[in-house]
């Protein structure tokens, strides 16, 4: 069992946000559940890990620091997860953070990866920092379960030729239309994610 946990990192986050990302989560797992892929999943918010989402907090403050990198912070709040046993032999927990472009977690994450203009995701932490993008919220994600992105880093124009979909959610800043009929992976990252 997969759990991707959520986090709203921002003092200005609404309850609309918050509904965005839930819904836009639990709508991608009722996709992974079913065919092709199969894949037993949930969805929680870390706000309901009350003493984890302080302490992931923290975390997400130090991103202010210079040498504090996103790959440290991914670090650190893996480490914090699997003090609170959310990560054991027989199930994962990732976490998805959803912030605005301005924040300290995007500036890190465009650090690490300057083409990420939308969001960032490493094998742990994923960070979604393009508003209201819910082909942004799936595509990084889906980060976290495995898929690999379908364009060339350094010439994000350009699709990978092992992506056999021509509208595939892995592609460089994928339209959200592209989200409403499932599957919307490759078969590459089908196998990748199951």
């Amino acid at each position: 069992m997969i759990t991707i946990y959520w986090h709203c990192f921002e003092p200005t986050a609404s309850d609309e946000d918050e509904k965005l990302v839930n819904g836009t989560l639990n709508k991608l797992a009722q996709h992974l559940k079913a065919e092709p892929v199969k894949l037993s999943i949930r969805i929680k918010r870390l706000r309901d890990e009350a003493k984890l989402a302080r302490k992931v907090d923290e975390t997400l403050d130090r991103l202010n620091e210079q040498s504090y990198t996103f790959n440290i912070c991914e670090a650190t709040i893996a480490y914090d997860f699997s003090i609170a046993k959310l990560i054991g032999e027989t199930y994962a927990a990732k976490l998805l953070v959803y912030c605005s472009q301005d924040s300290k977690i995007a500036a890190a994450a465009q650090r690490k990866a300057p083409h990420a203009i939308w969001g960032a995701a490493g094998t742990f932490l994923a960070a979604v920092y393009s508003l209201n993008n819910k082909s942004a919220i799936f595509h990084e994600a889906l980060h976290l379960l495995g898929a690999d992105d379908c364009y060339i880093e350094d010439k994000p124009s350009q699709k990978k030729a092992d992506c056999n979909f021509e509208h595939c959610i892995m592609d460089y800043k994928p339209p959200e239309k592209w989200c409403e009929n499932w599957p919307f992976i490759c078969d590459k990252n089908i196998d990748l994610i199951r």
